[in-house]
């Protein structure tokens, strides 16, 4: 089989995800499309380790990075047929992590007068994002690998064009009641408790990635917190809006 990456992002913002889609074909026919299944992995341009090694085949055809440090990063896919013939040359892009902008020369290159707030600052955003990111590694170790819940939303009408399975497995609604929903409509799909502030993000988003931390009803059960993640990108020639959620209540 032959494997092609259909979308995918030139930057991710710092502490955000990748999210990477991408398809296949059987060059005989002996593999219907939906029936391929694929394999990825993150290796890092600068030192060619592998960041993820190769993952367990699976038919998903999106999906989402853990959250990376700064750099560039190599994503490779491979389609496997029925058979487990494998692609012997994988698709593969290139990502860059961005760095946080207080890591940028032009931040810590201050004016003397300033110098002494500037330091103090950097340490106070250094010292919290150090807790944060020991805070999110014993939480990450916890969870062990679980997907991200991810949701495509078409840019310019809201509307919710695909959801998988983790996504209504988190929120504890069928797939039908969330696919079609608009974030303005009656059936506003994702329920947010601070829904104005959901709105908000999505607005941003389509100019910039956002990340945030909103409460969320879960269907039937009592409400939990949420990571967001959205950042805009075009899927089969069309501009959506990538959302991705992780429940982070164990922070609290």
């Amino acid at each position: 089989p032959a494997t092609r990456i259909t979308a995918s992002p030139a930057t991710i913002s710092p502490r955000g995800v990748g999210v990477f889609s991408f398809s296949g074909y059987d060059a005989w026919d002996a593999t219907p499309i939906d029936s391929l299944e694929y394999s990825w992995r993150l290796t890092s341009l600068k030192s060619g380790e592998e960041i993820l090694p190769w993952q367990p085949y699976t038919r998903e055809r999106t999906v989402a990075t853990p959250p990376l440090r700064p750099g560039k990063y190599g994503f490779e896919v491979r389609a496997a047929d029925k058979d487990r013939n494998v692609d012997p040359v994988p698709a593969r892009v290139t990502v860059e992590v961005l760095r946080p902008f207080y890591a940028l020369p032009a931040f810590y290159v201050p004016m003397a007068a300033l110098f002494a707030v500037a330091t103090l600052l950097a340490w106070l955003i250094y010292r919290r994002t150090s807790a944060l990111r020991d805070s999110e590694r014993s939480y990450r170790a916890i969870v062990n690998g679980v997907t991200d819940a991810i949701l495509v939303r078409d840019l310019d009408t809201g509307e919710v064009l695909d959801a998988n399975e983790r996504l209504t497995e988190l929120f504890g609604y069928p797939r039908s009641a969330i696919v079609g929903s608009r974030p303005k409509g009656e059936n506003k799909g994702i329920p947010y408790i601070d829904h104005a502030a959901y709105l908000s993000l999505l607005e941003r988003a389509k100019a910039h990635p956002q990340a945030a931390e909103l409460h969320a009803k879960r269907h039937e059960a009592p409400p939990f917190l949420a990571e967001v993640t959205i950042q805009r990108a075009k899927i089969s020639g069309r501009d959506c809006l990538l959302e991705t959620v992780r429940d982070v209540s164990a922070r609290q």
